[in-house]
This record gives C-alpha cells, sequence and structure tokens, in this order.
C-alpha cells in the first residue's frame, strides 16, 4: 500500500533497502451537468459545479511518498449528467488516487418554479459536490449549493453559475443574464506542451493549464471560467463542460430546452524518472511525456492499478 508522508525517518530515507518515489499529484474529479428549462416564467437554469479538485500544490498539501511495489488504485471520474427532471440529483463521477477522492461536480437546478412536496424537491433541485451546481433563475431552489472545502466552491445564485476549484460561481448580473462559472485551479507543474499532447486542462493566456471550472448558469457571460468551465447558452440547450478537466455545462436559457453534461475528470502524476518506472494496469487509458528529468503520466480514463 502506498505511504503517505511518513514521519517516523527524515523524507528521502532509504527503508529496507528502497529509495522512495516523491510523486506530484492532480486528481480531478467529473463536472456537474446543468439544468434543463422547462416554461419561460423560470427558465434560465443553473450551471453545473466543477469536479472536485485535489493537488499536491494546493495550500497545506504536498508531495505524495511511494516505495518500490507499492501499488496504488487509480479511478478517473466520468461527466455527470445533465439535469432533466430526474431523481436523485445526478452528481459527476468521483477521481481517485490511492486514498484521496476528489468528489463529483454538482448538478444545476433545473429552471422551472415549483415549490412543495419531496418529490417535487427531488426532482427540481441541483446539488452540492466537489463544487456546487447554481441556482435557478426564479421562484423555487433559488439558492447555489456548496462546494468541498479544500477541493471547490459554491455555485452562485438566481441562474448562478456553478462553482469552481478556485472561484465561487457568481449569482446573474440581471434578470436576463446568468451567472458566470467560477475559475478552476492553475497547477504549475504541468507544462501547456503537456496540456497540448494529451487535451487534459486549459491553458490560459498566462501560460497555465487551468482544471476545474464551473459552468455559466442559461443566459450566463459568455467568459468562459478557467479550466474547461462551459459558456452561457444565450436562450439555447445548456453547452457541456470540457472533457479532461471536470469543466461543469452551462444552464438551459430557454422554455423546452435541456441541459448538458459535465466533463470528465483526469489523475495526472509526475515524477523523477530515474527513480522510478510503474506498471500501469490495462484497465486505464493514458498518455505519459518527460519533461526535462521528470515523467508526467496523464490518466484520462478508466479504473485500475499503478505499481511503482
Amino acid at each position: 500500500m502506498p505511504i503517505f508522508g511518513a514521519v517516523s525517518q527524515p523524507a528521502g530515507a532509504i527503508r529496507y533497502g528502497r529509495r522512495p518515489v516523491f510523486v506530484d499529484y492532480l486528481i480531478v474529479a467529473g463536472g456537474g451537468g446543468s439544468g434543463g428549462a422547462y416554461n419561460s416564467g423560470w427558465s434560465r437554469a443553473g450551471g453545473g459545479g466543477a469536479g472536485g479538485v485535489l493537488s499536491s500544490e494546493r495550500s497545506g498539501s504536498s508531495q505524495l511518498e511511494f516505495f518500490k511495489d507499492d501499488v496504488v488504485t487509480v479511478t478517473v471520474g466520468g461527466g455527470g449528467a445533465a439535469r432533466n427532471i430526474v431523481s436523485p440529483p445526478p452528481l459527476g463521477g468521483d477521481s481517485v488516487f490511492g486514498s484521496l477522492t476528489a468528489l463529483g461536480g454538482g448538478c444545476g437546478t433545473y429552471g422551472r418554479n415549483v415549490s412543495g412536496g419531496a418529490g417535487a424537491y427531488q426532482n427540481y433541485q441541483g446539488s452540492s459536490g466537489g463544487s456546487g451546481g447554481g441556482g435557478n433563475a426564479g421562484g423555487s431552489y433559488t439558492s447555489g449549493y456548496s462546494g468541498t472545502p479544500g477541493q471547490g466552491n459554491d455555485g452562485g445564485d438566481m441562474s448562478g453559475g456553478g462553482g469552481g476549484a478556485n472561484q465561487a460561481g457568481s449569482n446573474r448580473s440581471s434578470s436576463t443574464v446568468g451567472g458566470k462559472g467560477g475559475d478552476g485551479l492553475g497547477i504549475s507543474f504541468v507544462p501547456a506542451s503537456f496540456q497540448t499532447l494529451t487535451g487534459a486542462g486549459r491553458t490560459h493566456t498566462d501560460g497555465i493549464v487551468y482544471f476545474g471550472g464551473g459552468g455559466a448558469g442559461g443566459g450566463g457571460s459568455p467568459t468562459r471560467a478557467l479550466g474547461g468551465g462551459a459558456t452561457g447558452s444565450g436562450a439555447y440547450s445548456g453547452s457541456p463542460g470540457a472533457a479532461k478537466c471536470g469543466g461543469g455545462a452551462s444552464g438551459a436559457d430557454a422554455s423546452g430546452k435541456f441541459g448538458s453534461n459535465g466533463g470528465s475528470g483526469v489523475v495526472i502524476i509526475r515524477y523523477l524518472t530515474a527513480l522510478s518506472t510503474p506498471t500501469i494496469g490495462a484497465g486505464l487509458t493514458y498518455q505519459s511525456a518527460t519533461d526535462g528529468d521528470y515523467t508526467l503520466v496523464a490518466f484520462t480514463g478508466g479504473s485500475d492499478t499503478v505499481t511503482f
């Protein structure tokens, strides 16, 4: 089993003749789906929350420490289904690396004015998750849903944007313009060249690769959240969140239009090439590349084990 941050000996010490491998990690869950729209009166639905993001670069986190023959389970979460009158509310799929689990993004609220009754609540509400889904434009369930501390943020209110890994979703800016999705988290150990190779994450003009952007609320801001959140739909069905980013979907903005699915997650690791040649199980889809003295591996689908 993996050994995380052993404290009984100095970091990097050789244990039973085995030298440790220190691993930078990024674990991104599947993004949440957005809400669909029932009628013109309350049509602007909430955006989907981004998938939760755990990383060695988050404040208070550190690299993971493994030894030869340690076995780690890796699972990549899929994007959450659209919120189109189903019960219970759907979520994005969780992503796993060893003992760490990033939680799937919450879905956006379905756009309809309903009140009372547990059945109605189950059929139209959004949900919390790694990041929370946005609220409805009016009537019932206008409040955004909560994100998970250390993984993501809350969704916005009143056709709000879904929460992002590094920023809350915005509330609607007017009666016709929904909220922007919250921005995702920038990861410095993932170079832009690796993003180009794998399609994992989204590179911003600052050259940094971002993950876990929330989806815009129905009719939302045309500004895409950093990290793959979908832009506002503008009187159409919602748009999907970006795959391999954990991006949240944007909400629907007109009567009878549908929500959309969240984007799939990803797990990325980086380690010194000279210290390890991991064996990767056949159930995982992945790509790898070297970056100087390091190897990066992006797991983009499936579930299996990795042996260091």
